[in-house]
């Protein structure tokens, strides 16, 4: 669950304070702290990012056909995530451990992120000439596979002599695996080139689907029985069409420069009129941000860690 598509989204989520029916919100013995002073003191502390991310939001929302659509899928795609997790305790276990913050926050960044990507969608050309090209030039095939990872060549090539008499791979997985896939049967789903480190991915490339490795796979993280689902295989476009088309797109919205270049259009068209006087600079601050490129060093901290993990998963 990738988060930062841009440098204008990560880190913008604060939450901001509920409206107050009191004013006084807090007493402290005869001290009181009243609605003004926690407003205020929000408001030097993060009203800027709050309202960096509320401009950026209905900026986006203003510029999508349904965006209702698109809140409700975000909603019914975490609903799922929960599940498959475990539910909301285990779903919030895991936001925390990668600091993304409490379920809310994080329904509202992907929410973002959608607002963003059918933004980008509408402007990229998805002409059959700019799908060839990029399939020509860019795309890289899928692979998909599963595993089973264990200490030693010889726990490896009992695993493999099971299999040889038919057993289930799924269910060996389950029984001997130490990797986080075990439960799943060791499925690691789908993996372009450079995501998995080399000997696992050139033993996918070397099996056809549905086959499985006859030898132990030696790696850093031990060894692995590799099952390839999708070898790599560079289908005809005209079979693989869409997989191209998603692939593209997702190269669009991994652009940051091509990203924040829509977002600066959009805002400069924007009639945004800042009240607040406290506040007034926040417009110039965002587009200083989107004219700031951003390079594989400065990413953010979260990015890096999700990359590695993807880099390790196996």
């Amino acid at each position: 669950m990738r988060l930062a598509a841009t440098s204008m989204i990560s880190g913008l989520l604060i939450q901001a304070p509920a409206a107050l029916a009191e004013d006084v919100i807090a007493t402290v013995g005869d001290d009181q702290i009243t609605q003004e002073e926690f407003y205020n003191q929000m408001k030097r502390s993060s009203g800027e990012a709050v309202l960096r991310m509320m401009l950026l939001q209905k900026v986006l929302e203003q510029n999508v056909e349904k965006p209702d659509e698109i809140r409700q899928k975000v909603d019914e795609d975490i609903k799922v995530q929960i599940e498959q997790l475990g539910g909301e305790d285990v779903f919030q276990q895991y936001l925390a451990m990668q600091n993304l913050g409490s379920i809310d926050n994080f329904k509202e960044q992907l929410y973002v992120q959608s607002l963003l990507q059918n933004v980008i969608e509408q402007r990229v050309d998805m002409s059959d000439e700019a799908l060839n090209k990029f399939y020509d030039e860019k795309y890289q095939p899928l692979m998909e596979a599963q595993h089973i990872l264990v200490d030693s060549k010889e726990e490896a090539e009992q695993v493999i002599a099971r299999l040889n008499e038919g057993e289930d791979f799924d269910a060996i997985a389950q029984e001997v695996s130490k990797d986080s896939t075990a439960a799943d049967g060791g499925y690691l789903g789908e993996f372009t080139e450079g995501m998995m480190v080399p000997e696992f991915e050139e033993a996918v490339k070397k099996l056809k689907n549905g086959e499985y490795t006859t030898e132990p796979v030696e790696s850093q993280f031990g060894f692995h029985v590799v099952k390839a689902l999708k070898n790599g295989e560079k289908l005809p476009f005209d079979e693989i069409k869409d997989d191209v088309k998603a692939q593209y797109i997702g190269s669009q919205f991994e652009d940051t420069e091509f990203a924040d270049s829509i977002i600066t259009e959009l805002l400069e068209k924007a009639n945004i009129d800042i009240k607040d006087e406290d506040l007034k600079d926040t417009i110039n601050h965002i587009l200083d941000i989107t004219a700031q490129p951003q390079t594989l060093e400065e990413a953010p901290a979260e990015d890096a860690e999700a990359d590695a993990a993807e880099d390790t998963q196996e």
